[in-house]
């Protein structure tokens, strides 16, 4: 305020595409030098998304000449950025120690830059198996299949994973996938073991079909696996072990 002796009344708005969404107002007893705004309309609603711009009026009486400025316009960004897992391969088989499975996450934030992310590979039991973090845009992890202690993961399991962004205004985002890990083939002795296929049966009979759609799904996604896996040793006999 150049005059601050001789205010009378001042008000700062902010206003979007023209639209006053937010008014501040006092006098000479009220003067802030700075004001902290919440993102909330004056009905306490929160504002529409987009490019504000801050007016400030000055209000002298008669005895100066109204005076105005305005801020430099600034964005209002109230939207959680979202995204997307994606996985290659589709099916992770980490039988050796230069196999790698790349995962790549794909961000999405209409207004806002993604600053950072935080990635939590869970085992099937929800414990946490292993952890990368990131600047954006680095957005692909390289993961060998082991945990933080180099444990390798089990065969032809799901392993829950999370994904965590913050965009360049402190919005958080979270996605969510599964990973999928494909059979295992382990040499054994003179020949070799799979262990844990997966395959859902229908309580106490060998039916894999009549079960719910997504498992069934998975079902015969693993058993063609598994049957390609069994194409690549055809001097072998099967031996098929369950309970």
């Amino acid at each position: 305020f150049a005059n601050a002796s001789s205010v009378k009344s001042w008000t700062v708005t902010l206003a979007d595409q023209g639209v006053t969404r937010k008014t501040f107002a006092g006098n000479s007893s009220y003067m802030p030098a700075v004001l902290t705004w919440d993102g909330k309309d004056s009905s306490g609603e929160i504002a529409p998304e987009g490019t504000y711009v801050a007016t400030l009026t000055v209000k002298y009486g008669k005895k100066y000449t109204q005076g105005t400025a305005k801020s430099t316009p600034f964005i209002l960004d109230t939207t959680r950025p979202t995204g997307k897992i994606s996985f290659s391969p589709p099916l992770f088989s980490p039988a050796n120690p230069s196999d790698v499975m790349t995962i790549k996450i794909d961000g999405v934030s209409d207004l806002a830059r993604i600053e950072s992310w935080t990635m939590y590979i869970f085992d099937p039991g929800w414990n946490l198996f292993r952890t990368y973090s990131g600047k954006w845009p680095n957005n692909t992890v390289l993961w060998d299949g082991k945990d933080m202690n180099g444990e390798v993961v089990v065969s032809a399991e799901d392993y829950p994973v999370t994904v965590k962004f913050r965009d360049e205004f402190g919005n958080m985002g979270t996605i969510q996938s599964l990973l999928p890990i494909d059979i295992i083939v382990i040499k054994d002795g003179n020949g070799y073991r799979i262990e844990n296929s997966r395959i859902y049966f229908k309580d106490f009979t060998a039916n894999y079909e009549d079960v719910p759609a997504e498992l069934a799904k998975q079902n015969i996604m693993r058993l063609n696996r598994l049957a390609e896996t069994f194409k690549k040793y055809p001097d072998h006999k099967i031996k098929i072990v369950g309970h």
